[in-house]
């Protein structure tokens, strides 16, 4: 006899669809949407977003930001002059990004759009979305990899591994430093595919799969970043291998802690008059390596004349070197690092640009008209950054996401154990890039620790929302079916 086929409702694939027909928050996507793009059209521009609209324009690209911005913003350029299509398209794809995944992880439409209202207009986010930055792309890029990880995980479809694969690789094309957040992913769909039927290997061995989806997760990220590095210098005609700037930020740091100069031979031989210990810690600037590269822009008069490796040679000589003095003066490194995390991580209780205003003067024609909703914005953003300040600092979300750990434990402790699996993954996802961030960034810029405070607030949303349906002995508001 054959057995009949399982009844529509009880395939997961199905119920995703119809809960994203159901709870897609459009109006709050179109409402946030036009709120960032018509209060700072045509877009605010840094130094590092003219770059890109420099190297959108240009013949040939120099391999010192990634040159997938450049391509984003020639996109953008197909629809205007200036600023305003790229920005268009940054705006879109991050309003966009949050709207799927609202419509992924909740039930409750009034959920979905207060998530969209929040990621939108939270102060800590709204005044950098007008900013035409890279972090901005990623976060758009970044919560899209999450919403489909998660539609995965609950359905089980293959199909959405190419897009999620694809989500990846413009992800680490974005930024260097991702790549421990795509192996968390990698990871978590591993351990699915593992899970995918009733007899699952999962099942039988548990630790066993564990292993192997964080090994094969760690391997896989690790190629992910090889293989974008490849694609990246493909796509260049010069390359000044971007690490050098945190490589003399360190430098600096440990000659001015050991008295004793920690250069390689091709910056001694471009300052013939020698170099001193102390000349190198007068550029030194323990929240930033921007002192560094100002006079590496304008070298004239400068104590130190630092120079970019622009051949395989000087870039190894300068990476040998580097590597000499953390080995050689560990304490100094050590140091320099943590007396960088303090103003990093906000234990000074001072925001660190924690937004940008306007478009950085420039021979490009490219300006923002002042408004009276610009004016607006910025009264909102300077009120946040300067005296609430808080919302501004990366150690008051380490504290916030302790409190998000005691309701994470709330809800094992009720039996709620499937409803922990998006919050956590949202947690591992950002600490995992405040964790590279620590080490590996050279300026203490609050937009380099903006994907692991956007995480820790969407989490703290997830939770928040869950314990208080718990509390009120109400239907989930997020959708926690698992395989």
């Amino acid at each position: 006899m054959v057995s009949e086929p399982a009844p529509r409702h009880n395939d997961p694939a199905k119920k995703v669809v119809s809960l994203m027909k159901t709870s897609y928050p459009y109006l709050a996507v179109l409402f946030c949407f036009a709120a960032v793009y018509l209060v700072y059209m045509p877009g605010y521009m840094s130094n590092d977003s003219l770059s890109f609209f420099r190297g959108a324009q240009a013949e040939e690209l120099t391999l010192y930001h990634t040159p997938i911005m450049a391509y984003l913003f020639r996109l953008g350029l197909v629809f205007s002059a200036n600023q305003a299509g790229p920005f268009f398209l940054q705006s879109a794809l991050l309003v966009g990004a949050f709207g799927f995944f609202a419509a992924t992880v909740f039930k409750r439409r009034e959920a979905a759009y207060a998530f969209v209202a929040l990621a939108t207009f939270f102060p800590a986010f709204f005044p950098i979305w007008g900013t035409l930055w890279k972090s901005v792309w990623f976060i758009g890029d970044a919560t899209v990899a999450l919403a489909l990880t998660i539609m995965f995980w609950r359905t089980g479809r293959l199909w959405l591994l190419v897009p999620l694969s694809i989500s990846m690789l413009v992800g680490q094309l974005v930024r260097f430093e991702t790549a421990p957040i795509w192996a968390i992913l990698i990871a978590v769909t591993i351990w699915r595919v593992l899970a995918q039927r009733r007899d699952a290997y999962i099942s039988k061995h548990p630790l066993r799969s564990a292993a192997i989806s964080g090994v094969m997760g760690l391997l896989l990220g690790i190629s992910l970043y090889l293989i974008c590095g490849i694609i990246n210098r493909s796509l260049t005609t010069r390359n000044l291998y971007p690490i050098h700037t945190l490589q003399y930020f360190d430098l600096a740091g440990i000659t001015a802690r050991t008295g004793e100069v920690n250069l390689p031979d091709f910056v001694l031989d471009v300052n013939p008059d020698g170099v001193t210990a102390e000349e190198v810690a007068s550029t030194y600037d323990n929240a930033t390596v921007n002192s560094i590269l100002r006079l590496m822009n304008n070298p004239d008069g400068a104590p130190v004349l630092f120079v970019r490796p622009d051949t395989l040679e000087r870039a190894s000589a300068l990476s040998r070197v580097w590597r000499d003095a953390i080995f050689n003066h560990p304490k100094a490194y050590i140091s320099h690092r943590l007396k960088f995390l303090w103003t990093f991580l906000g234990f000074d209780g001072k925001a660190n640009y924690p937004y940008h205003r306007g478009v950085t003067k420039n021979n490009l024609g490219l300006v923002a008209q002042p408004s009276p909703a610009k004016a607006f914005a910025e009264s909102y953003a300077l009120f946040f950054a300067q005296s609430v300040r808080v919302t501004h600092l990366p150690i008051s979300y380490v504290v916030i996401s302790m409190f998000v750990g005691a309701g994470l434990i709330f809800m094992w402790i009720k039996g709620e154990r499937d409803s922990l699996f998006i919050p956590v993954l949202v947690l591992a996802c950002g600490y995992a890039h405040l964790a590279v961030m620590m080490l590996a960034a050279a300026a203490g810029s609050f937009r380099y620790s903006l994907w692991f405070v956007f995480c820790v607030t969407v989490a703290t949303f997830l939770t928040s929302i869950r314990v208080a349906d718990i509390i009120r002995k109400r239907p989930r508001s997020v959708s926690t079916q698992i395989p």
